[in-house]
């Protein structure tokens, strides 16, 4: 008997991943090293993110998504620092 290993993808590589490697969060594939937040880049574990339409986000940037835009949508608004240099030129 041999073992052929898996055909799943990762969703965020692209690449095949072997079963040593797979992570499996809301039923979608990916690399451990994959899991990261779509924001900050942070890798995630299962206890710590939570997914909109597939995106991956750390719960701190989850909670401040909604915070900044009242529903869970998928864009954060463009950060104050920036306008504001805009406003001093």
């Amino acid at each position: 008997m041999s073992f052929s290993g898996t055909q799943d993808k990762c969703k965020a590589c692209g690449k095949t991943v072997h079963f040593i490697d797979l992570l499996t969060a809301d039923g979608i594939s990916y690399h451990k090293t994959c899991f990261k937040c779509s924001h900050c880049r942070s890798t995630l574990s299962m206890c710590n993110y939570s997914s909109m339409d597939g995106v991956l986000y750390c719960k701190p940037h989850f909670e401040q998504l909604f915070k900044e835009t009242g529903t869970f949508t998928k864009h954060f608004h463009a950060r104050r620092k920036i306008a504001s240099k805009w406003m001093d030129l």
